[in-house]
């Protein structure tokens, strides 16, 4: 969880997303924050191949998606060396996929066609890319596979970190716009994973916004 500490840093895949869209915009004084036109180039979707933004987004995603492949490999170590038993792996090991599958929604809804790696002794230094509707595919069927494994608890042993409801969320993001990421339209997938969460009867909107 710690490589998502830097979610919310400035000129990464945060601002990029929030100045790209009508939500952010980062104005100029004087020399300050003009930072070479890029903010002006994102905020008009006119990106050039040395954005920082665009680049740190990248860099950190990935950075993420390699530490859950790390982690997954130490946990199947600790298997074979009868340090951890299958079934405690199991559990942890479908929380890290399922934290891998949101860095590798984050990468495909910003960044379209990319790599997709899964190992990490060994893995390919220069993998290709996969087309969206790929990509789409391997994170819906990792959901598929691993929320179901996730612990439906709403306390302090899932606080801050992936439960089964959690993970409905992200199925339902993820279907939510899947017309525009495979030209198919998964409208009752996304209701279904919502619906199953407010029927759980653990989670309300809060109905003063000031509160």
């Amino acid at each position: 969880y710690t490589s998502m500490y830097g979610l919310l840093n400035h000129n990464s895949i945060f601002s990029l997303n929030e100045v790209s869209s009508d939500e952010m915009m980062i104005p100029q004084r004087g020399s300050d924050w003009f930072d070479g036109g890029q903010w002006i180039r994102v905020h008009r979707h006119n990106y050039n191949a040395n954005e920082e933004s665009v680049n740190n987004g990248w860099n950190f995603l990935y950075g993420g998606v390699n530490d859950c492949n790390r982690v997954i490999a130490l946990f199947e170590q600790l298997v074979e060396e009868g340090s951890v038993t299958e079934e405690d792996a199991a559990a942890f090991i479908a929380e890290v996929r399922t934290i891998r599958a949101l860095f590798y929604y984050w990468l495909m809804d910003s960044y379209g066609n990319i790599p997709v790696v899964t190992s990490f002794d060994g893995a390919n230094s220069t993998p290709p890319t996969l087309p969206r509707t790929d990509v789409f595919a391997f994170i819906e069927g990792e959901l598929n596979t691993t929320v179901p494994l996730l612990s439906k608890a709403k306390d302090a042993t899932t606080y801050a970190r992936f439960n089964y409801w959690a993970g409905k969320a992200l199925q339902a993001k993820l279907y939510l716009n899947a017309e525009v990421y495979t030209g198919e339209a998964k409208w009752d997938e996304a209701i279904a994973a919502i619906d199953e969460i407010i029927d759980s009867g653990l989670y309300d909107l809060e109905r003063d916004y000031f509160v």
